[in-house]
């Protein structure tokens, strides 16, 4: 695929990736764009590949890597996550232009409750 978005010269290259490809951080510690995919479990293991090969051809073709996060459960929940996709996708509205969150907050499957 990125060799064809070179071909077809497409604008930019969105990878989308999971927060899950790196390890939770400690308590008190946030992720960033920066973290590392540095988790070591199959799935992890496999989007941590994938940005790397987007980071290969970065220097030749705009790329970025998004890592979404529950965007649902295992029970297929979390429907504000889902909507503001939705939204934020469609292209249309002030919505689109938005990303909620702080940026400095993260969902850890072990610890969750409700």
């Amino acid at each position: 695929m990125l060799k064809m978005s070179q071909i077809l010269d497409v604008k930019r290259f969105i990878f989308s990736s999971a927060l899950v490809a790196c390890k939770f951080p400690d308590y008190g510690s946030f992720l960033t764009e920066h973290s590392k995919p540095d988790a070591d479990f199959p799935y992890a293991k496999s989007k941590s590949k994938g940005e790397k090969v987007v980071r290969e051809y970065s220097s030749t073709l705009a790329c970025s890597i998004v890592r979404l996060a529950a965007v649902y459960s295992d029970w297929c929940k979390n429907p504000p996550l889902y909507m503001l996709l939705k939204k934020w996708l469609a292209g249309t509205g002030i919505i689109s232009r938005a990303i909620a969150g702080k940026g400095v907050s993260a969902k850890n499957p072990l610890n969750c409750r409700g």
